[in-house]
């Protein structure tokens, strides 16, 4: 959350490559958080020693999606700022 307060302080263009590297490493987490829900890592837990795991790809997805809904908004020109 820091960082996105301070996003107007840098140029609109160095703010878009570093979100684009965030949609990547949370599209890393949430690929990563699959694979141990769906059994690919643990196939004998039960739902209930990974419901941590849930919630933590939950967050993850949420934030990918506003993330990339952020990029689509500096992509179209929709999202702005003075950079002087």
């Amino acid at each position: 959350m820091a960082a996105v307060q301070f996003l107007h302080s840098i140029p609109a263009d160095d703010a878009l490559k570093l979100l684009k590297l965030r949609e990547l490493s949370l599209e890393s987490q949430v690929a990563g958080h699959d694979a141990v829900l769906h059994g690919e890592k643990w196939p004998n837990f039960e739902r209930i020693h990974l419901i941590e795991m849930e919630y933590a790809r939950a967050l993850a997805a949420a934030e990918l999606d506003w993330v990339k809904g952020i990029v689509a908004d500096l992509e179209a020109k929709e999202l702005t700022w003075d950079e002087a």
